[in-house]
């Protein structure tokens, strides 16, 4: 059975989509034309037809009916013809029955070909074992976000298409950004070396050299690197209640610290951040993204990590 030798797991608003987009631009690496395939967290447990999944109000029946519909936008906007290729997968993807075969047939042979969906990050164990006992020489991108920073940035998007309030962030249980607990599920289950940690930081400070250096784990020649055109999506956040800062900083504090022990790198920002918000007074909004305090040295090298 054929399968994506490489998942990016994550983290939402770390840079997920800008990686997309700049694997999509490569000849050597082959990705799907949906971005989050959802098989490991949902689909793997999909009996319904697509029939159903049309009328049904349930998050996985609502994510496919909004990636048919980017599907057929993107078919009605195209310049040139949608090629058979991409109409055959399409066909078997969003109208196939969902099943492990299924999802293998969903990847050519013979390229470095992976999928990119930010909630496999949260997967729990036997998910993960059925991800790797599918894929045995399975390689996991994760790329991080100052925790705070992450947790905001998810909920201006989740206010914005009205699925969340902004009080309803600070009683999430915020698994996306429990970097720690995340990849060590899933460095027990991978082999030594086949998982990556990259930063956020990085991408925005030295996007070149990320790139390359997830193009050198993934085996594939790293010689002509095209970044995507603009930046990663900032959502045009600019700045962050107070309140919600602390809050959150104090939430995101223990686990923060915890990463430090085994990631350096901009984590120790992260923490002294978090350190600072912790105690800050009330008054105006703070700038957003948020700076690390004084005192906090800026890294001049690429600081990504392979367990």
């Amino acid at each position: 059975m054929t399968g994506p030798q490489f998942l990016c797991i994550g983290a939402q608003k770390a840079g997920t989509t800008w990686l997309h987009r700049a694997l999509e631009l490569r000849e050597d690496v082959w990705l799907p034309p949906v971005k989050e395939l959802h098989f490991f967290d949902e689909k793997i447990e999909e009996t319904r037809p697509w029939f159903v999944l049309r009328h049904a109000t349930d998050a996985p029946a609502v994510r496919w009916r909004r990636q048919l519909a980017t599907e057929r936008r993107f078919r009605a906007d195209s310049l040139v013809r949608v090629d058979t290729a991409r109409r055959e997968w399409c066909g078997r993807y969003f109208f196939g029955e969902p099943s492990p075969a299924w999802y293998g047939s969903l990847f050519p042979e013979g390229i470095m070909s992976g999928e990119i969906t930010p909630d496999y990050a949260t997967l729990n164990d036997e998910q993960i074992a059925r991800a790797v006992e599918m894929c045995p020489h399975l390689r996991v991108i994760y790329l991080l976000r100052n925790p705070v920073d992450r947790e905001w940035s998810a909920a201006q998007m989740a206010m914005r298409s009205g699925r969340r309030s902004a009080d309803s962030v600070l009683k999430g249980r915020h698994l996306q950004s429990r970097y720690l607990r995340n990849l060590t599920r899933w460095k027990r289950a991978l082999a030594p070396g086949n998982l990556y940690i990259g930063f956020y930081e990085d991408l925005q400070e030295r996007p070149e050299a990320l790139l390359r250096d997830i193009l050198g784990f993934l085996e594939v020649s790293a010689t002509d690197v095209t970044l995507p055109a603009g930046r990663p999506n900032a959502g045009n956040i600019e700045t962050i209640p107070r309140e919600y800062a602390r809050i959150l900083a104090q939430r995101l504090y223990d686990p923060t610290e915890q990463l430090l022990a085994v990631l350096n790198g901009p984590v120790a920002a992260w923490v002294a951040n978090a350190e600072h918000l912790r105690s800050i007074e009330a008054g105006p909004d703070l700038p957003y993204p948020l700076a690390p305090p004084e005192g906090v040295a800026d890294r001049v090298e690429l600081s990504s990590v392979r367990l």
